[in-house]
């Protein structure tokens, strides 16, 4: 049954993808196979917390929409978004990632709205100095689906993750783990400038 799901999702999300990114449906494109361990900076190891990485997808054009790369395993899958929205993000403030974290939830909230996906609820909101999280459930094809959205800063850029599962019993259990893996593994990039700060000469 889990197999059959997967199956059917996997058609499902290529169709849909564009609808729970970043980026609007007109700038998804350049979809490549990397294969190096950092992408723009940022590390996308083969494999975090047993999920194995996938494509990356670029969404070019104006609104500052970054790229994506995905990881799978059979216990879900994940959605790793680098992006800034053009925004100032050298000193990003709580209100900033609560803010990212309701566009993300007012994305999944359309979806809802037009039928692509049913009997959403919000579980959860969280949000704290570093990271806004939200839990969410819902419906697609006759699957029940635990998702949730973590997002973060670092090295001047937004990084959201995406994870979803069918597997209801240890969903949160999973999702925060690889969550847990990712980010922390970027403490190690270089804080970004102010803009306006100039060096001494």
């Amino acid at each position: 049954m889990i197999g059959r799901a997967f199956i059917l999702l996997g058609a499902i999300l290529a169709l849909s993808a564009s609808a729970f990114s970043s980026a609007p449906a007109w700038a998804q494109s350049s979809v490549q196979q990397e294969s190096s361990d950092t992408i723009d900076g940022f590390p996308f190891p083969d494999a975090i917390s047993g999920h194995a990485r996938g494509q990356m997808q670029r969404f070019p054009g104006p609104g500052g929409f970054g790229f994506s790369v995905r990881y799978k395993s059979q216990s879900g899958w994940a959605d790793i978004y680098v992006y800034d929205r053009e925004k100032d993000l050298s000193s990003a403030r709580p209100s900033d990632l609560a803010e990212e974290l309701a566009t993300v939830l007012r994305e999944i909230q359309t979806m809802s709205e037009i039928g692509r996906i049913k009997n959403l609820a919000v579980k959860k909101v969280t949000t704290n100095a570093k990271t806004a999280s939200a839990a969410t459930s819902y419906t697609v094809n006759s699957i029940n689906l635990a998702s949730f959205a973590f997002v973060t800063v670092a090295g001047g850029k937004f990084v959201k993750i995406r994870y979803s599962t069918p597997q209801q019993k240890e969903a949160e259990k999973t999702a925060t783990k690889f969550r847990d893996d990712y980010f922390s593994r970027l403490k190690s990039l270089p804080q970004p400038k102010q803009r306006g700060d100039q060096q001494s000469i």
